[in-house]
């Protein structure tokens, strides 16, 4: 009788226990506080970085996030038919904006053009996950508003979940622009204006400093900005236009947080695209900080968020990883990836690799080919 009570007892505490678990996780998840520090198993994160003491070269990397440690882990991505300083390596001096498609069968990136630290050739390349092939597509222009150049400085980019087009914008010219997939006959690749962003509590166009965009599951665009007087987070309305005097017309963005004063670089979302917001923090800026990034709610304003370490696993040990100006993306649907291997696909048919004595020209700027690094010059 004593064992039967006995047994009954400590089954009603594991019954409960087990209760109060599926209630918290549930309560936690169907809150509004846009999902928990917790992704999912089947998250991609991506993340892709500039390669300070090898000039000419980038690192592209696979993200885990490791909650139990408080830490996210980088796996350098393999990059076949190239013959880089590391691995992971891909030819882009400066690659500071990187963009998952939505199949997740590739990693767009932009070789950032401009800048006083480090310049790359304006080019669009992107990275085969499956096949784990590099192509390069074109220089990306904006033909309508400055046809002879790079569009200069673009430092973020997402793909959008309902209308599966590639939005970016960049530091110098505050525009949000809509860039073409494919090159034209020239090697450019188009990128249409949209319109730049403007805080619905204020009257000054957004200054898009540095940091990123991102797309949540239901399609909603996010961005950081690290301007001093504007620094934060934003949710910008793609379907309305506003206007402000001596400014022009743009898209309405509302301000939603201000968490700290770190130097975001890139930007994602946990659980492709449910769960949380995760944050790049550069230590090349920060420089008193161990490298690090940051993870938060994207609608609790007042939400401090966690910080987990930056690291990579050199001689069987998770070490700080030195990030320099990295970028983020996270596949917004998750799909399965089903690419072909065959490097001679249709696919890559349609684009095109610089090779030794062939160039890209776009106006005054010239993209060539030098000791298998991209090299760009002003055409005479």
């Amino acid at each position: 009788m004593k064992k039967s009570r006995l047994f009954g007892a400590l089954l009603v505490v594991a019954i409960t226990a087990m209760l109060v678990g599926v209630y918290s996780q549930t309560a936690i998840a169907d809150s509004d506080t846009g999902g928990t520090t917790m992704g999912s198993e089947d998250e991609d994160l991506y993340f892709v970085d500039i390669m300070k003491a090898e000039d000419g070269w980038s690192r592209l990397f696979r993200v885990e996030v490791n909650d139990k440690k408080e830490r996210v882990e980088l796996y350098p991505l393999k990059v076949k038919k190239v013959k880089g300083p590391r691995k992971g390596s891909i030819p882009f001096n400066t690659a500071r904006a990187l963009a998952a498609t939505l199949d997740g069968k590739r990693l767009y990136v932009f070789d950032q053009h401009g800048g006083e630290d480090y310049s790359g050739t304006g080019m669009l390349g992107f990275y085969k996950i499956k096949s784990k092939l590099w192509v390069e597509v074109g220089i990306v222009v904006d033909k309508d508003n400055d046809p002879e150049n790079p569009v200069p400085l673009i430092t973020m980019a997402a793909f959008n979940p309902d209308d599966g087009k590639l939005y970016a914008a960049g530091t110098a010219t505050n525009y949000l622009y809509v860039v073409d997939l494919e090159a034209d006959d020239e090697g450019v690749v188009e990128a249409r204006r949209i319109g730049k962003i403007f805080p619905t509590s204020g009257k000054r166009v957004l200054n898009l400093v540095e940091a990123d965009l991102a797309f949540d599951y239901d399609g909603d665009m996010y961005i950081w900005t690290n301007s001093l007087k504007q620094l934060g987070l934003y949710a910008v309305d793609l379907s309305s236009v506003v206007s402000a005097p001596g400014v022009g017309s743009g898209l309405p963005a509302e301000f939603i947080k201000q968490p700290d004063d770190h130097f975001y670089t890139g930007l994602a979302f946990r659980g492709n695209g449910k769960g949380d917001l995760i944050a790049s923090i550069s230590s090349f800026i920060n420089t008193d900080e161990d490298p690090h990034f940051h993870i938060f709610p994207k609608n609790r304003p007042k939400a401090k968020g966690v910080d987990y370490a930056m690291t990579i696993r050199r001689g069987g040990n998770w070490v700080f990883y030195p990030s320099i100006l990295g970028d983020m993306t996270h596949i917004p649907i998750g799909e399965s990836v089903d690419d072909p291997e065959d490097p001679k696909d249709p696919e890559c048919k349609e684009t095109r690799t610089i090779i030794a004595g062939q160039q890209y020209n776009a106006g005054s700027v010239t993209v060539s080919r030098e000791g298998g690094k991209l090299k760009i010059s002003a055409t005479s």
